[in-house]
Order: C-alpha cells, then sequence, then structure tokens
C-alpha cells in the first residue's frame, strides 16, 4: 500500500503542474522525478530508510498525473 500511497502523491503533485500547458512536460516531469529522488536521499538525514522502489513508483505517478492531465486538456478542447 506504500507504493500506492507514493502514486498517488505524485499524481497528485504533476496533475495540476502540467492541466494547464503553463509549465512544459517534459520540466514537469523531470522536476516532479527529482523531487521524489531528492526525498528519498535525505530521507535517512530524519531515521528513515530510502527506498529506490519508493522513487520509482513516485516517478510512475508523475507519468499517470501528466497523462490524466492531457486527457483533461484534450477533454476541454471539446
Amino acid at each position: 500500500i506504500d507504493k500506492l500511497v507514493h502514486l498517488i502523491a505524485f499524481a497528485a503533485l504533476a496533475f495540476p503542474l502540467a492541466r494547464t500547458g503553463r509549465i512544459g512536460l517534459i520540466p514537469v516531469f523531470v522536476g516532479a522525478s527529482a523531487f521524489g529522488g531528492i526525498i528519498e536521499v535525505v530521507q535517512p538525514c530524519f531515521g528513515r530508510s530510502a527506498d529506490m522502489q519508493d522513487w520509482i513508483a513516485d516517478i510512475a505517478g508523475v507519468g499517470l498525473g501528466m497523462m490524466l492531465a492531457l486527457l483533461y486538456r484534450r477533454l476541454r478542447k471539446h
């Protein structure tokens, strides 16, 4: 369930960033994915362990959020 939470959280982060089209999709993907990676890198400083699978779930969430945003934009045009 932890990975699902990561997926949903990062989809929720990426969706509004990609929805308007003000920020390009590549910067949204790179920035949100890097944010997830940075979170994993700094977690040991707070007594938590870093997990590569969490970061992969973050990246998948970013992709999902962007796909939903593109679908939203397409539906809004019609």
